[in-house]
């Protein structure tokens, strides 16, 4: 899932740069994506972590 949603990020930040934008838009559109690919990374840590406690408590 997450090599999938790496592909899509790429495939984002391509399309705004093939955009009629401003250099600086381009960049700022960028770092948004990154942004937000970063915090569904972290949010699929989490998830993770609060898995491995449930399954903890469970034994």
């Amino acid at each position: 899932m997450e090599h999938s949603a790496d592909d899509d990020e790429r495939s984002l930040i391509r399309k705004v740069f093939d955009m009629e934008l401003s250099l600086a838009e381009k960049q700022q559109l960028r770092e948004l994506i990154l942004t937000i690919g970063s915090l569904a990374d972290i949010s699929e840590d989490c998830s993770d972590r609060i898995e491995i406690v449930i399954l903890k408590r469970r034994v």
